[in-house]
């Protein structure tokens, strides 16, 4: 489907004077992108004051921008308000230096080599269950979540005996990305070079990550010790091309940038996903009969892995009602056209993931929690453009393998061991941030499952 040559970018309505489309997005920027999209399947322009921004909610655009003319499209912007904590890392680098650091670090994201992080990540899950699920409380879905991804992550990036590393990590990240957060979504940008508690406060974290980090670093270069992390791994790894390896500066970036791009996205989709499973009986029982025939509690490797097809598709199927990232952002750096539409010169270009994730003309039952649309005949026919959890293209997400063994391991471990059980019924209202969270807590008790 395409459009004449040339035309004109259709407006989203209900602009108001001076302010544009301000009021309306604000109150919810997910049902404005989905409104919107219904009455405009190719894309759409909506204005804040007096900039306009371009939502793409049709595959192909985003194919154009994402591959097609991708050198056309700059990322850099979108992810500014992350460089104070992520320096010049693969979430915020571009051109040259962004292909030395992916080519060098790729390697080390493969199936077989992050296999090799498995048993102590199996580990940390076990541990934390331990810890924190043998208990009558009332519990909060989302900060037991955090806690658990956060203590995988730190045992597979900065392994340490104890996971002595994490309680280092835990709050000062939290701080630093409250503070970068409220950076990013403060419409008022002149506010954000104002004093504040939160603002000092997130600085400050900041400061102690980038020093833990850069200590451990120096120590593992003066210990002949190895360890069984991603560091390490990153640490070991030259560049075919010209023998170069990550100086340390470069590996501290790469290893805050694994740590931000890898914890809350892979908590948000699995609190999405153990949400819609406790609401979706035949899916839950589906994936609990396949549990209980290849699964026997034992130490999780690649093979036990691969006996649970439907846990994939369950999670892929997650990901695609809530993106962990629900939108994400390019720049034209020259003027271009998508399907007929002219793309001026330093627009802002938005794809709205959520959206082309439930986009009608591509998903069977584009609304509802339905694992089916990922057995392999209809991934095969499917726009591989109209699903996106990690992007596609040149950038596509390095960490995607890892993330969904992570949580694979996770669903493993607690749907085996534990039934969950939810405090109240209501239904979430969403809170698109960064990541796509729910608005208040979901609160859940946990019990052991009678084998």
């Amino acid at each position: 489907m395409t459009s004449d040559p040339l035309h004109k970018i259709p407006t989203a309505p209900a602009a108001k004077p001076l302010v544009g489309h301000l009021f309306s997005f604000r109150r919810s920027p997910i049902d404005f992108f989905s409104t919107n999209a219904r009455n405009f399947k190719e894309l759409f322009q909506f204005k804040i004051f007096s900039k306009s921004y371009i939502i793409l909610n049709h595959p192909d655009a985003v194919h154009h921008v994402l591959t097609s003319n991708v050198k056309n499209y700059t990322r850099q912007k979108s992810y500014a308000f992350l460089q104070e904590l992520l320096g010049m890392g693969l979430l915020t680098n571009e051109g040259d230096e962004w292909r030395t650091r992916r080519r060098l670090a790729q390697p080390n994201f493969g199936r077989e080599k992050l296999a090799s992080l498995m048993q102590q990540m199996d580990a940390a899950i076990e541990n934390f269950a331990k810890e924190h699920f043998n208990t009558n409380s009332t519990l909060s879905l989302e900060d037991e979540l955090n806690h658990l991804t956060l203590s995988i992550l730190t045992q597979s990036i900065l392994y340490s005996e104890n996971n002595s590393n994490f309680e280092k990590v835990k709050s000062d990240l939290q701080d630093a990305l409250e503070y970068l957060t409220a950076q990013r979504f403060n419409v008022f940008k002149f506010m954000t070079k104002l004093p504040s508690k939160r603002k000092s406060k997130g600085k400050a974290a900041i400061a102690r990550l980038k020093l833990l980090v850069e200590n451990i670093i120096l120590e593992r270069r003066r210990s002949k010790a190895t360890h069984n992390d991603l560091l390490e791994m990153l640490m070991n790894t030259k560049d075919e091309e010209n023998n170069e390896m990550l100086d340390d500066k470069a590996l501290a970036d790469e290893v805050m940038t694994m740590f931000v791009a890898g914890h809350e996205t892979t908590a948000s989709s699995l609190l999405w996903t153990i949400y819609l499973l406790e609401h979706n009986s035949a899916v839950r029982e589906k994936l609990l009969q396949e549990l209980q025939m290849n699964y026997d509690g034992a130490a999780i490797d690649v093979t036990k892995m691969m006996q649970l097809p439907y846990m994939r598709m369950v999670i892929m199927e997650t990901m695609r009602l809530y993106p962990p990232v629900w939108s994400f952002g390019r720049k034209a750096i020259d003027e271009d056209q998508i399907m007929g539409y002219v793309i001026p010169k330093g627009a802002s270009v938005n794809i709205p993931v959520y959206c082309i994730h439930r986009h009608p003309d591509y998903w069977k039952h584009p609304d509802a929690f339905y694992p089916e649309h990922f057995l392999p005949e209809a991934v095969k026919e499917r726009d591989k453009f109209a699903y996106l959890p990690f992007s596609q293209g040149m950038h596509r997400c390095i960490g995607e393998h890892f993330a969904i063994m992570e949580m694979q391991m996770v669903l493993m471990r607690l749907y085996f061991q534990y039934e969950i059980h939810f405090a109240a019924d209501k239904a979430p209202v969403l809170h698109p941030l960064v990541t796509l969270k729910p608005k208040e807590p979901i609160y859940f008790t946990i019990q052991k499952r009678k084998l």
